[in-house]
């Protein structure tokens, strides 16, 4: 910098000449430069804020013999440390990404401005946001430094709602990180219907049931055929009532009413059984006479399983009439 025009060396290119200090109104001044060209380079900021250590140019050539005092003034501008919080959500069992969750953003701790006032109460809401397709969601608030927490405020249909609370710990990280980022991974756990189609003991699982599920506003759920020895499972079934109906019987056993039942949001598998009675009948006799065609009396009869076994002995009576205790549907 030469200011005589004299080639007077006073400063060098690349010297630090000074060092200023914003003051309480971020003004900051300094008088009785040479002339010449200079630079500014911001070397601190404040908590809460982004250093911003690009050269801003100063000019202060000579202007014409009539102005006394050459003045720069210069506009800086410092950006907040910003904070960005992002969601996912995925199925526990799967991993596959779920949609349709909804989480909301609270604070951890009282918020209070530059003059100590609180201007948003510890565990406030702040904002809320819904998992898209990819499982994913974003809190677009512009928040203060401090300390948040992230909890699901609402599961996907058909799944468990997650009790895991995220902290966010959003101090200030120093003047050269522009975003706090933080990532929260949450799963939700499917829910889960058992369905035992059982005889009357409750014992033994009956093949060859015709079942449905039916929602509450009359809508099939899902249809199957049950299995010897094996109950239905049925997942990620939403919260709500329901009925379970018996379309057709196995052989052998009555058609059973239907059986209604609640699934709650809990991650325990919830049972529901359904009974079937067997379906029983008589066996009637009318003996009589080949050729006259009356009524013959005291013949004895005796009704047998296919292994042989007799389970009933039947006597006509004088019309001939014989009939049997109730005995399940079977060939005799």
């Amino acid at each position: 910098v030469s200011a005589d025009g004299l080639d007077t060396v006073y400063h060098k290119a690349g010297d630090k000449v000074a060092t200023i200090v914003t003051n309480d109104k971020g003004i900051a001044r300094i008088d009785d430069l040479p002339l010449g060209r200079y630079y500014l380079v911001e070397t601190k900021t404040i908590d809460g804020f982004v250093l911003d250590d690009t050269p801003i140019e100063a000019d202060l050539s000579y202007i014409d013999q009539n102005t006394k005092v050459v003045f720069a003034g210069m506009d800086v501008t410092n950006e907040r440390q910003k904070v960005q919080i992002t969601v996912t959500k995925t199925d526990s069992e799967t991993k596959e990404a779920l949609e349709g969750a909804v989480f909301g953003l609270f604070a951890k701790e009282d918020i209070v401005n530059k003059d100590g006032k609180v201007i948003v109460k510890a565990d406030t809401q702040i904002e809320r946001t819904v998992t898209g397709k990819d499982g994913k969601a974003a809190f677009t608030s512009d928040i203060p430094l401090g300390q948040y927490y992230v909890k699901e405020i609402e599961a996907p249909k058909g799944y468990v709602k997650s009790d895991k609370i995220f902290d966010v710990d959003a101090s200030y990280q120093g003047d050269k990180v522009k975003v706090i980022e933080f990532e929260a991974a949450f799963e939700n756990a499917p829910i889960k219907v058992e369905i035992s189609k059982t005889d009357i003991t409750g014992e033994k699982e009956l093949p060859g049931a015709k079942l449905s599920v039916i929602d509450a506003d009359g809508k099939l759920v899902e249809s199957w055929t049950s299995e010897a020895g094996k109950t239905h499972m049925i997942e990620r079934l939403p919260v709500g009532k329901y009925t379970l109906r018996e379309e057709s019987a196995p052989y052998g056993y009555k058609v059973a009413k239907d059986v209604t039942f609640e699934v709650k949001e809990t991650a325990e598998i919830q049972k529901v059984s359904m009974k079937d009675e067997q379906a029983v009948g008589k066996i009637v006799i009318e003996k009589t006479d080949k050729v006259t065609g009356k009524p013959i009396e005291g013949v004895v009869f005796e009704v047998r399983d296919k292994d042989g076994k007799v389970l009933d002995t039947l006597t006509t009576d004088k019309n001939g009439h014989a009939e049997s205790k109730e005995l399940p549907i079977c060939t005799y």
